[in-house]
């Protein structure tokens, strides 16, 4: 992976502080435009008389995604919705403080089983096809008592107090805004979800522990984009991309992948924020549709050594006034730039999410199981772009989104401050070019495990603006969320070298 290390000169590191510091007073930018925007949609609520498909949901799951990247829910009866829009659903804080392999509470998180949070409904209702009468909503995260306070004629209040510090979904909100203060941005994105669908034996006497599952298996082994893995699985993909344009959700494209019974879909783009919705959504669909169909649907980066693993591909791209702004206008384009058809601002922002790589995979790839995929030779961490988006492959199914969006939004602002620049394109992997053509390019190796990138961010060494770097990741993501979340992937990394395999159903 090439690196081009930017020299830390003149004023850079002032230029980063004053940075920080308009950062923090846009938090309260962020909460009063949430204030409103939560304020028009219930008043839209309110206003609006009960459809035939609302009057046939008789349960709410009210979804959230914790540290470790777990889909976690609670469900209330639909009559009780609009309580709890007013009152929040209670929630231990502790839950953000879970690693994936087990329900304890990950050390030095700065949490404990005591006290609690409010799950509040933020994204719109999305009726589940797979399971007549259930609904689900995307929450934010609030604090103690509830940011929504009682009902006024019949319409929920806004609220009054920001969301939790330790809410995901708040840090990208915020990050987002300091985008669009600071240089008139918005990120869109758009994913490639890869998975894995597998079949369960039938138990056997004899063969299976009694009260233990019996193994799974890939439902074919074809190669990539194989028409046979295909047709073979017709059935239950179109279900999922039927099902994803219901819960609006378009689908581009689907196939095959490389490995056994492995899938992608491919889902349009939309602004960050409800792109991270929508990532949640699809992932549900996937596993609830094959489901339906008597299959199990597995996200893990790494399921096999002999085989391909699961990402899930980020399309990034910057708008501004509703316009794409990745392409250099025609008039601007300079052949002697190695990327002459970037614009300015686009370049700036790529070759800070480039540079920042080394410490980006601790929120993008995070799970132990995350490096077993990330190898020399092998394409996942590469970062091409296009004149409209670029692909950032490095991120997988353990990533919360939110922490994995924010953390590419403070790599990308940081290149723009400080006008990083990208180097020349590479045309062949970085693994097969001789070490003193690495050295000479700047190349060097990726963290290869958990642990080590957990080092490289707390080390910085020889890392690109490495206490800058850090600086912009906690200001966007806060202490109270950067702490506990540091703390599950410190407990992760200890205990993923004897992890069972059982993980296989958790993403």
């Amino acid at each position: 992976m090439p690196f081009h290390f930017l020299s830390k000169e003149s004023e850079g590191p002032g230029m980063v502080d004053q940075l920080l510091s308009r950062i923090s007073l846009l938090t309260s930018l962020a909460d009063e435009r949430y204030i409103e925007e939560k304020r028009e949609q219930q008043e839209s609520l309110a206003s609006r008389l009960s459809t035939p498909a609302e009057d046939a949901r008789k349960r709410v799951r009210v979804l959230l995604c914790d540290s470790s990247g777990l889909r976690r829910c609670r469900v209330v009866p639909w009559h009780r919705f609009r309580s709890i829009g007013t009152t929040g659903l209670g929630l231990t804080s502790a839950c953000m403080a879970q690693p994936a392999y087990s329900d304890c509470i990950a050390p030095n998180s700065g949490l404990d089983p005591v006290g609690e949070i409010r799950l509040v409904p933020a994204s719109p209702v999305v009726d589940l096809p797979w399971a007549p009468g259930h609904c689900m909503v995307l929450a934010d995260m609030c604090t103690q008592p509830s940011p929504l306070i009682g009902l006024q004629q019949g319409a929920l209040s806004p609220p009054t107090l920001p969301s939790w510090s330790g809410c995901p979904r708040a840090a990208l909100r915020r990050a987002l805004v300091a985008l669009k203060e600071e240089y008139g941005l918005s990120l869109m994105c758009g994913f490639e979800t890869e998975f894995v669908l597998l079949r369960r034996e039938q138990w056997v006497p004899g063969r299976h522990l009694e009260g233990g599952l019996p193994p799974l298996h890939p439902v074919d082994d074809a190669p990539y984009a194989h028409s046979r893995a295909t047709g073979a699985c017709a059935a239950v993909l179109d279900d999922m991309v039927d099902t994803l344009e219901n819960m609006g959700i378009p689908c581009l494209q689907y196939h095959a992948e490389s490995g056994p019974g492995q899938f992608e879909i491919v889902t349009s783009h939309f602004e960050a924020l409800e792109a991270a919705d929508k990532l949640l959504f699809t992932r549900e669909a996937i596993v609830g549709v094959a489901a339906k169909h008597g299959l199990e649907a597995s996200f893990v980066p790494k399921m096999s050594s002999s085989a391909a693993g699961c990402g899930c591909h980020c399309h990034l791209s910057l708008w501004k006034g509703g316009v794409n702004i990745m392409a250099a206008a025609p008039s601007l384009q300079d052949p002697a730039q190695p990327h002459p058809s970037l614009s300015e601002q686009a370049s700036c922002f790529l070759a800070g999410v480039l540079q920042g790589l080394p410490t980006l995979l601790l929120f993008t790839a995070p799970s132990f199981n995350s490096f077993d995929r990330l190898v020399p030779d092998s394409s996942p961490a590469a970062t091409p772009f296009s004149s409209l988006n670029a692909e950032y492959k490095a991120m997988d199914a353990t990533a919360n989104p939110y922490i994995a969006l924010t953390a590419i939004v403070a790599a990308g602002m940081l290149g723009s401050l400080v006008k990083c620049t990208l180097p020349p394109p590479l045309q062949v992997p970085p693994a097969l070019l001789d070490p003193s053509e690495q050295a000479e390019r700047g190349i060097s190796r990726l963290p290869a495990s958990l642990s080590d990138a957990i080092s490289q961010l707390e080390t910085g060494r020889n890392a690109w603006m490495c206490d800058e770097l850090q600086a912009m990741y906690a200001t966007l993501l806060g202490p109270c969320l950067m702490r506990a979340y540091l703390a599950v992937r410190r407990a992760e990394a200890a205990k993923g070298p004897i992890d069972m395999p059982r993980m296989h159903l958790l993403y």
